[in-house]
C-alpha cells in the first residue's frame, strides 16, 4: 500500500498497516520473544533503546508536555505493538509528566493495554 492510499485510512487503520510493515520487517521469532517476555526485560532490549532514542530524537529531546529536557522517558501509549511499535505508540516525556500519566491512566486517551504487575519490574530506565 503506498502512502498516499494511506491518506484515506482512518487513524486506526493507518496505525494497523505501519505497524504490520515493522512488523514484516523483523524476524518472526524475535518479534514473538519480545512480545511475549517480561515487560521490564522488554525494557533492556536492544530493540526498545533504539525506539526510545528515536522517539526522544523525533521529539527535540523534549518532554511533549511540558518542554522539559531533564530525565526523559519514553512512555507507550499503547502496549499492544511491543516489538514493533509505531511512532504514535510512542511519547517522550519527563520523568514528572510521565509520573502524572501514569497516575492518571484513566484521563489518557487511547490508552492500551498495560502490562500485567508480573510484568512489571521495580525501577527501571527509560520505563514505559
Amino acid at each position: 500500500m503506498a502512502e498516499n492510499e494511506l491518506q484515506e485510512l482512518t487513524a486506526a487503520e493507518v496505525k494497523r498497516v505501519r505497524t504490520q510493515r515493522l512488523a514484516d520487517g523483523m524476524d518472526p521469532e524475535r518479534l514473538q520473544h519480545l512480545r511475549t517476555m517480561p515487560y521490564w526485560k522488554y525494557l533492556q532490549t536492544p530493540e526498545w533503546t533504539a525506539k526510545a532514542l528515536a522517539a526522544k530524537k523525533r521529539a527535540g529531546f523534549k518532554c511533549s508536555v511540558c518542554g522539559s529536557r531533564k530525565r526523559l522517558e519514553t512512555h507507550h501509549n499503547d502496549y499492544t505493538n511491543r516489538g514493533c511499535e509505531p511512532d504514535e505508540d510512542l511519547a517522550v516525556l519527563c520523568r514528572g509528566c510521565h509520573q502524572l500519566v501514569t497516575d492518571n491512566v484513566e484521563l489518557v486517551k487511547d490508552w492500551g493495554p498495560r502490562p500485567t504487575p508480573s510484568e512489571e519490574s521495580p525501577e527501571v530506565d527509560d520505563a514505559e
